[in-house]
C-alpha cells in the first residue's frame, strides 16, 4: 500500500471511519463506488475481508485489505449493514474535499469516485501487460471493457510524458 493512500485513509478515518473504509476498499481493489455501497453484513468476512457483488454483469470478487478496517469490525459487532446511510453523491463530495480526483486529458471528464478504479488499473498496468489479469482483478465481464481502460491509461501516460 502506498504511503499516500495510507495518509489519506488516516486523515479520513478521523472524520468518518465509514467513508475511510469505503476509500480503502476502493483504493485497494479498484471496486466501483456502487459495488462498495452495496456491501451487506453477510458479505463481511472479517475486518479485512469482504465479498463484493459485481455489478454491470461483472464478476463477484473477494477483497482483502492490508489493514484492519474499524468500520467493518463495528458493523459485525452491531450486526448492521455497513454503508446503508451513504450514497455515491455523499462520497463524491467527501472525496472532492480530500482532493481525490483524477485529472484526465481534455477528451475525458475528471474522475472523482471512479478515480480510485483508474488508479488501481494504472498500477496493475504498470506491473503487468496481461489484459486478462487486469480484467479478473477488477471484475470486468468483457475483455473489451478492460481494453478501453488500458487504452485510456496508455493515452494518458503518453500525453503526460510530453
Amino acid at each position: 500500500m502506498s504511503i499516500a493512500i495510507q495518509m489519506k485513509y488516516e486523515q479520513m478515518r478521523k472524520e468518518s471511519p465509514a467513508i475511510a473504509c469505503i476509500f480503502m476498499l476502493q483504493a485497494w481493489s479498484g471496486t466501483r463506488i456502487t459495488e462498495v455501497l452495496n456491501i451487506r453484513l453477510k458479505d463481511i468476512i472479517s475486518d479485512q475481508e469482504v465479498i463484493v457483488k459485481g455489478l454491470k454483469g461483472s464478476q463477484d470478487r473477494y477483497i482483502t485489505t492490508p489493514i484492519k478496517l474499524e468500520h467493518l469490525r463495528k458493523c459485525m459487532l452491531l450486526k448492521q449493514d455497513p454503508f446503508t446511510l451513504y450514497n455515491r453523491f455523499m462520497i463524491y463530495r467527501f472525496y472532492k474535499r480530500y482532493g481525490i480526483l483524477l485529472k484526465t486529458p481534455a477528451q475525458f471528464n475528471n474522475k472523482v469516485t471512479h478515480s480510485l478504479r483508474y488508479d488501481f488499473i494504472m498500477k496493475l498496468r504498470e506491473h503487468t501487460a496481461q489484459t486478462g489479469t487486469i480484467q479478473n482483478a477488477i471484475g470486468h465481464k468483457s475483455k473489451n471493457t478492460t481494453e478501453k481502460y488500458i487504452t485510456r491509461f496508455d493515452s494518458f501516460r503518453r500525453n503526460s510524458n510530453k
